[in-house]
């Protein structure tokens, strides 16, 4: 059976994205990457990712959306993973004070980005822990990664939060 130089162009294309896909497995905006298609559907898994990359592809957005940090494509990957970074390397100095004591706005805030219900338990968890790398040298996405180790050893957190 002899396919069609279209056929063979879209079976090319589809191949293609399929392996383009997998790059993108780990982000929480689903296989399909960021533009048009994760904003309508999200992370919804399965077929509705072909869907997404078939939307990001007519409209060509994806590549707009890289440059200029929309429609999910920010510097991080994800746009709540950026305000989370943003906001951590603008409040580090507070958080840790906040930490230390126990409670805070800062504190409060950070609690409120990863979706945390319960603000208190949240301090308490960080309190509890006295990680000695959490500091004010760190990257933001390191103190990030090292709050978000400290919430993934207690359920509790786990349960509350939300964004984890």
């Amino acid at each position: 059976m002899m396919l069609s130089q279209f056929n063979v162009r879209l079976l090319i294309l589809a191949t293609t994205q399929l392996f383009c896909l997998e790059s993108f497995a780990n982000a929480r905006y689903g296989m399909a990457g960021c533009g048009l298609g994760s904003l309508v559907l999200g992370h919804v898994p399965g077929k509705a990712q072909i869907l997404a990359v078939t939307t990001n592809n007519i409209y060509g957005n994806q590549t707009s959306g890289i440059t200029s940090g929309t429609s999910n494509c920010t510097e991080y990957g994800h746009e709540e993973y950026a305000l989370t970074i943003d906001y951590i390397n603008a409040n580090k100095q507070n958080i840790l004070v906040d930490i230390a004591r126990g409670e805070g706005e800062a504190l409060k805030g950070l609690a409120t980005l990863y979706g945390c219900k319960n603000h208190k338990s949240f301090s308490a968890a960080l309190k509890f822990e006295k990680h000695p790398f959490l500091n004010a040298k760190q990257t933001g996405s390191k103190f990030h990664e090292t709050v978000l180790s400290i919430m993934q050893s207690n359920q509790g957190l786990l349960d509350s939060c939300s964004n984890v």
